[in-house]
């Protein structure tokens, strides 16, 4: 049984909660960044999807390098247990705050354009948006995520420690009505209003498909090979939700029972689980697009190859520069065009 101590900042809470945040550290950032990479490729540039999902692989990467590593200095000074609300502490609970609500935000127009794309039978070049209206839509998502969650910086509620005190958020305890009315704010429209959008957006998806064939009314056959592709960017998509979804309704359930019932609802242990949990949706991304994707599986592995042929081939020409054969090395030289003296 953990002990009031390790519960409150103990040394076996901080090394669990540390080792767990260096491993979704690790693998949030080389996932991240290795996903951004390969989308940025010529071959899935074109793709409808393909801003969103560097969008959200920007806000994975963005909480893992300015919040999580924060959140790893915060404990390791013990900030948290000062009783006191440093600046640290409010960065973390806001960048924790926007990039999860950028990426809920990204998710939901991710939901809403696939259900366009199949009810309207698009293929993908006719549902692709132009750039300007998808770096609107982009930077609309980040405008909906700051305006949900700076107004605790600003005196709407406030932010402060989690019950075990290993990170930040917003006072969802507070028994202050103008406090608990920013809860129901972010709520509703950080996750409920969110939440019902792509509902609705996968059940109009589901009821078409089981409806009518899309394949099965064209017979272009391009056009049956595009539908099918669109179908497999759907299953995509709907796994990615699906583990946002996973990560977060703890988080969002474990605050609305500590809205309702007040601080001692939520015991210190268990609240770093859905804290944790929420932490984690920056690794779930990275390894779908791998395992549902093959063409991005295509693209990642020949860029590992081309890496390590470039490697092989500037180990191989340092090897016969530095030390040439006495018997080969003219030979070799010659070929390249150098002068030998014998």
């Amino acid at each position: 049984m953990i002990s009031s101590y390790e519960l409150h900042g103990g040394v076996q809470l901080y090394a669990y909660y540390g080792a767990s945040i260096f491993l979704i550290l690790s693998l949030g950032i080389v996932g991240n960044t290795l996903a951004i990479v390969v989308l940025l490729q010529p071959e899935h540039r074109t793709k409808s999807m393909t801003g969103l999902m560097i969008n959200l692989c920007v806000a994975d990467l963005l909480v893992c390098l300015l919040g999580y590593i924060v959140a790893f200095n915060y404990n390791t000074v013990d900030f948290a247990n000062t009783g006191e609300t440093p600046v640290v502490c409010i960065w973390l609970a806001i960048i924790n705050c926007l990039t999860g609500l950028a990426s809920i935000g990204t998710l939901t127009v991710m939901g809403i354009m696939s259900y366009q794309g199949i009810v309207r039978n698009e293929v993908a070049h006719e549902n692709r948006m132009s750039r300007k209206v998808e770096a609107g839509v982009i930077l609309g998502t980040w405008i909906y995520a700051l305006v949900l969650s700076v107004p605790p910086a600003l005196g709407w509620n406030r932010f402060v420690a989690i019950p075990s005190r290993i990170s930040c958020h917003p006072d969802w305890y507070s028994p202050n009505t103008v406090d608990k009315s920013y809860i129901i704010y972010l709520l509703m429209f950080g996750f409920f209003l969110p939440s019902a959008i792509i509902f609705c957006s996968y059940l109009g998806i589901y009821r078409y498909i089981r409806g009518s064939s899309v394949i099965r009314v064209s017979n272009d056959v391009l056009l049956e090979r595009q539908l099918k592709t669109r179908k497999k960017t759907v299953r995509i998509v709907m796994a990615m939700t699906v583990a946002f979804f996973i990560s977060w309704s703890p988080y969002a359930l474990s605050s609305l029972i500590g809205s309702i019932m007040g601080r001692q609802s939520v015991s210190p242990a268990y609240s770093m689980i859905p804290e944790l949990m929420a932490k984690a949706s920056v690794v779930y991304n990275p390894i779908l697009y791998a395992f549902l994707n093959s063409r991005f599986r295509i693209t990642l592995l020949n860029l590992c190859n081309c890496s390590t042929n470039r490697v092989g081939n500037a180990s191989t020409e340092s090897s016969d520069l530095s030390f040439p054969d006495s018997a080969t090395g003219g030979v070799e030289m010659r070929r390249r065009g150098v002068p030998v003296h014998q």
